[in-house]
């Protein structure tokens, strides 16, 4: 009996040892991690292409910039347009690059950068589609609301001829029909969006009648509409 116990209690601590060596061994191997996405905030790839493809970014609006997202939001002629190519070899979702947003943008930085404003994205007349980051909450999203995702990333991925965009960048991608806008609040869940920060612009065609012997001032109003007050 006592035999039988030694062997019994030895079988037991050798079936401990191995559970912990397989245990530890597991630990050891475990896959890495995912890698850390580009530091930037709009990010553009290209799938199932066998060419590279440059993209051009043009604003269509007036354009807002300020280096830090406490600062005042002015009017700038320095983020209308920029270009970024995409490389059909590089498929692999984390290591895509594209814009960096002007308020997080890193001086030493080689990337093309964009601000605040209405944004044409395309690759030709022909196929391209419209994002709309006029929203002066952008950039400090993740201290007023719950976004999905990345704070205030996207991504899109140019496949077959056809736009898609998503939140962040794991999808469900979705199709962004041709001219579509894309509208930075929309994506991120955040209601509607608000420009009391933007500098307005000047007010333009300023106009004089006489009416009924009484003079009437008109003009083109400032943009963004809610940000402007006007003294006579």
């Amino acid at each position: 009996m006592d035999l039988y116990n030694s062997v019994n209690q030895g079988f037991n601590r050798i079936v401990v040892f191995l559970i912990f060596i397989l245990y530890s061994i597991s630990l050891g191997t475990e896959p890495p991690p995912p890698p850390q996405s580009a530091p930037v905030e709009l990010y553009v790839g290209i799938i199932n292409e066998v060419e590279d493809i440059t993209f051009t970014l043009s604003a269509l609006s007036t354009v807002w910039a300020a280096e830090d997202y406490d600062d005042p939001f002015l009017i700038s002629e320095q983020y209308h347009y920029s270009q970024y190519t995409a490389f059909h070899t590089n498929t692999n979702i984390e290591s895509w690059w594209g814009w960096d947003f002007v308020i997080s943008h890193n001086s030493n930085s080689k990337n093309p950068v964009f601000a605040y404003g209405l944004y044409k994205l395309g690759i030709n007349d022909a196929e391209y589609i419209y994002l709309d980051y006029r929203d002066d909450r952008y950039g400090n999203y993740i201290n007023i609301g719950n976004p999905l995702g990345h704070d205030f990333d996207l991504w899109i991925k140019y496949e077959s001829g056809d736009f898609y965009y998503s939140n962040d960048g794991n999808g469900p991608w979705v199709l962004a029909n041709s001219e579509e806008c894309i509208k930075i609040w929309e994506i991120k869940q955040m209601g509607n969006p608000t420009s009391n920060r933007f500098q307005p612009t000047t007010p333009t065609n300023l106009h004089y009648e006489n009416a009924n012997g009484h003079p009437r001032l008109s003009w083109n109003l400032s943009e963004p509409q809610e940000a402007a007050t006007y003294e006579v």
